[in-house]
C-alpha cells in the first residue's frame, strides 16, 4: 500500500532518507570494494560532518550553513 499512495494521489510526494541511500552504497562497497561507492561514502561523511557542526545553531543559521556547505557537496 505504501507505493500505491504515490500513484493514486499526485499531491503526495515521496521523500527519501539519506541514511537509506547511504546504506545502499555501504552495502555495495562492502561487497565489491567499488571505488565509486567509496567516493559516494566520502560525500556522505562530508554531509554528516556538516550536519554535526550545525546541530547547535538556530534554524536560520543551519539553513545558511547547509546552503553554503552542503549544497556544493550534493
Amino acid at each position: 500500500g505504501y507505493k500505491k499512495l504515490f500513484k493514486e494521489n499526485p499531491h503526495i510526494i515521496e521523500l527519501g532518507c539519506m541514511v537509506h541511500a547511504r546504506r545502499k552504497f555501504f552495502d555495495f562497497h562492502h561487497a565489491t570494494q567499488s571505488p565509486i561507492a567509496k567516493t559516494a561514502l566520502d560525500f556522505f561523511a562530508c554531509l554528516y560532518k556538516i550536519e554535526t557542526e550545525a546541530k547547535d545553531v538556530t534554524e536560520q543559521e543551519r539553513t545558511e550553513i547547509r546552503q553554503r556547505h552542503a549544497v556544493p557537496v550534493l
